[in-house]
């Protein structure tokens, strides 16, 4: 399976969190994130919650992650339906699957 960089626009204790939860999970950060993003269920998660957000934020931190061609499809598709960047969609995806609160700051 082919893999591409990506660019994320994420919170900094998030990143963090990625770094430290993968590490015990004995994956590197890449795999870590991609598997979240397959794992995630795009009927638990609320895209509306975005809405009344701009999409600039400067309270994030530049993180690139390596994912599968499935996996962007996956965000893009998303992105595009809903009207959310790559990076807003990335951040529902973590705080659904690490059980951590949408800052919409972010």
């Amino acid at each position: 399976m082919q893999k591409y960089p990506r660019v994320f626009r994420i919170k900094s204790t998030t990143k963090q969190l990625i770094k430290i939860t993968s590490a015990i999970n004995d994956l590197n950060n890449s795999d870590f994130v991609e598997k979240i993003i397959q794992e995630t269920e795009l009927s638990n998660i609320d895209f509306s919650s975005y809405n009344n957000y701009g999409k600039k934020s400067y309270n994030t931190v530049q993180a690139t992650y390596t994912i599968s061609y499935s996996s962007n499809e996956k965000i893009e598709a998303v992105a595009q339906k809903h009207g959310l960047t790559r990076s807003q969609v990335l951040n529902l995806f973590l705080s659904k699957y690490l059980n951590i609160p949408i800052d919409h700051k972010d």
